[in-house]
């Protein structure tokens, strides 16, 4: 005959595989879950226009790098996202951004591993280095991402998931939110690029609006603040 303790026993056992199961569920949406608000919040910062951007912009750069309290592993593998960085970096020189920086974030933040920050001098070199990044990862990993934002704004976010975010910036979009600096300040580590950036050795040409003290068409600075 079946011992009935050895099925209550059964009866238990599978009911604490449940529980548990259930736990690391919730402990798995707990860290997700801020991470989705973030991005959605992104993309609506990021597609805004008119001159309310820059002050939600500005919410935008402080959400982002807010306390993520103890959700964060002590010590993330990150050597593939490494990898996915370092193709990231090379689409971006290869289009001559400037100031082109990576910072290591897994370990503050369970937004992404790392952060990668450049910049273009004008709004057709910033389309160029965002499509030079989009078919890398296209052609090479099969990666494919659409921006958040457009040029015009002066701020774009290509978003890799819990891999790498990309920012691609202009000058004065980089220098008024001073994102990479507040990672830095919480953190972040930058990553040692020296052997994959190839020093530009042509100075670049002036720019036609830094020429002509124009901004964007029809715009006057107060209404077109990030070129």
């Amino acid at each position: 005959p079946t011992d009935p303790t050895m099925g209550s026993f059964a009866i238990l056992s599978l009911f604490a595989l449940v529980v548990v199961a259930m736990m690391m569920t919730i402990s798995q949406a707990w860290v997700i879950l801020p991470s989705c608000r973030a991005r959605r919040s992104m993309r609506t910062v990021l597609n805004a226009g008119g001159k309310k951007q820059k002050a939600i912009m500005k919410q935008q750069a402080e959400f982002l790098t807010r306390d993520p309290g103890n959700l964060v592993a002590d010590d993330p593998d990150t050597t593939d996202d490494l990898a996915l960085v370092k193709t990231i970096v090379k689409a971006a020189d290869e289009r001559k951004a400037e100031d082109i920086v990576a910072i290591e974030v897994a370990h503050i933040t369970t937004l992404t591993s790392f952060m990668v920050f450049c910049t273009g001098t004008s709004r057709p070199q910033n389309n160029a280095i965002i499509h030079s990044i989009m078919e890398e990862l296209k052609d090479e990993r099969g990666i494919v991402e659409h921006p958040q934002g457009k040029a015009e704004s002066g701020w774009v976010v290509l978003d890799y998931g819990l891999r790498c975010m990309v920012h691609i910036m202009s000058p004065k979009a980089r220098n008024y939110y001073q994102v990479e600096e507040q990672w830095r300040e919480r953190g972040g580590k930058d990553v040692n690029l020296d052997d994959i950036l190839v020093p530009n050795k042509v100075e670049q040409p002036l720019r036609t609006a830094e020429k002509s003290g124009s901004t964007m068409e029809g715009l006057t600075a107060e209404e077109d603040p990030f070129w």
